[in-house]
């Protein structure tokens, strides 16, 4: 049988372990560093200024970046958390159908527009899932051309 000091020792080491481990989460995602507010302005015609990075308020470790006009919106959202399970998850989703598989090299996209033209792309790589939606009655394709551009700032 161990001696309590030993028993003692050991699970201030697994603690200690574990407490490293934990303290290892990595920082939150740059978001509006994956587009510009020049670019978005670019792509859908209308001047477009930058917000400010929020967390998603059912899911903190997703961050969101909004880009606002008079003509609508466009936001970048991004996480490392489960990034490939968030993927799966809305690619199969039966209400983003019928979806346009817009893979490139090294990630996996695909884009859905709505009936009110409001543009989904959802892409993931290298870990991180990435999510950019316009809904400014942008010509069709600015999503896929502006998550194209997020997704080659990914990590």
């Amino acid at each position: 049988m161990l001696s309590k000091p030993v028993v003692a020792a050991g699970l201030a080491v697994a603690f200690l372990a574990g407490a490293v481990a934990c303290d290892v989460v990595p920082a939150p995602l740059a978001t509006c560093e994956l587009l510009t507010p020049e670019e978005v302005t670019r792509a859908v015609g209308v001047e477009f200024t930058e917000g400010q990075p929020f967390p998603s308020e059912g899911a903190p470790e997703v961050i969101g970046c909004p880009y606002g006009s008079a003509k609508g919106w466009v936001q970048v959202w991004a996480t490392r958390d489960n990034a490939d399970q968030k993927y799966r998850r809305m690619r199969d989703h039966p209400n983003l159908q019928p979806a346009e598989d817009v893979s490139g090299r090294g990630y996996k996209a695909f884009t859905y527009t709505s009936g009110g033209n409001i543009q989904d792309f959802y892409a993931v790589k290298g870990g991180v899932y990435v999510y950019v939606t316009v809904g400014a009655g942008a010509k069709s394709g600015t999503a896929r051309a502006l998550g194209e551009i997020a997704v080659t700032r990914l990590p």
